[in-house]
């Protein structure tokens, strides 16, 4: 059993042997979008060394929609990091249909975000969320390049397509989904909060706390803090994970949901099976 715990904080070093710059990650966080057409928050992650994009909320009047942490919150995809910008990135319709995305910091909590669709150039603010506040903040005006008066939006427009994308199985998604969430852990080896994202149809973990005694880690929803990856849900068990050691190594995971509220995680570590039971954080 102490060799399970020695294990358990190489996992966790993991975490923080993916250094990032903080010019790099400054893109990372909430934000919030409110002009006369719309009302948002979204937020930006980074996985694999690219920027993903997720609704929160959206409000335009019409139209509202509050995000889930399912894969159709996600809108943004591929944002790299070039030349002191953020570059490349796509943002896909229910269509098929893409747009290109770039972002342009004016400083710490004011984003400028551009996008061409159909030929046409747009740009909005995007304002930092901090303790759920909008950060100090100098306006800034930012006009449609195209056409000064136009009441279209890049947030208005993306979102909206992404209200109306559907599953095609909508009970069969529920059912797939019900690993997503918040997740408690806490045994006689340590305790952590981890939780549960889906990502390009596939399930990734990142942690939010970890504490054995030894170690105290709050996450900062960096790239550090994601250990869990590839997690596949396939005949009612969830398989194929690979929680990642500080060598690129890993170990196969396998997660059973017992209930609605607990999930069993199963590996195998130095030959010897090994389990712990996760409780789902409601509050």
């Amino acid at each position: 059993m102490k060799r399970i715990k020695i294990k358990s904080i190489i996992i966790f070093i993991s975490l923080l042997s993916l250094s990032c710059t903080k010019d790099t990650n400054q893109i990372i966080g909430i934000w919030q979008v409110k002009n006369e057409y719309v009302e948002a928050r979204y937020e930006m992650i980074e996985y694999g060394n690219y920027y993903f994009g997720k609704i929160h909320y959206y409000n335009d009047g019409n139209v509202e929609y509050k995000g889930s942490n399912k894969e159709e919150d996600y809108f943004i995809s591929d944002v790299a990091f070039k030349d002191s910008t953020y570059v490349n990135g796509y943002m896909q319709y229910p269509d098929g249909k893409t747009s290109s995305i770039n972002f342009d910091f004016i400083d710490h909590n004011n984003i400028k975000v551009t996008t061409n669709y159909d030929g046409q150039a747009y740009s909005e603010i995007w304002k930092r969320e901090i303790n759920g506040k909008v950060a100090d903040f100098e306006e800034k005006n930012i006009v449609n390049e195209q056409d000064n008066n136009s009441n279209n939006s890049l947030t208005k427009q993306a979102s909206k397509d992404k209200t109306s994308q559907k599953p095609k199985n909508k009970t069969s998604q529920k059912s797939k989904d019900k690993i997503l969430g918040t997740w408690e852990i806490k045994n006689d080896y340590y305790q952590a909060i981890y939780e549960i994202e889906k990502l390009q149809g596939k399930y990734i973990g990142k942690i939010h706390y970890y504490n054995d005694g030894t170690i105290e880690h709050v996450g900062k929803n960096k790239e550090s803090d994601y250990f869990l990856a590839d997690v596949e849900f396939k005949d009612n068990t969830y398989v194929n994970g690979k929680m990642y050691l500080p060598d690129s190594s890993f170990y196969n995971v396998i997660f059973d949901l017992i209930n609605t509220n607990s999930l069993e995680v199963k590996m195998t570590i130095e030959g010897q099976p090994y389990a712990e039971t996760w409780k789902r954080k409601t509050n």
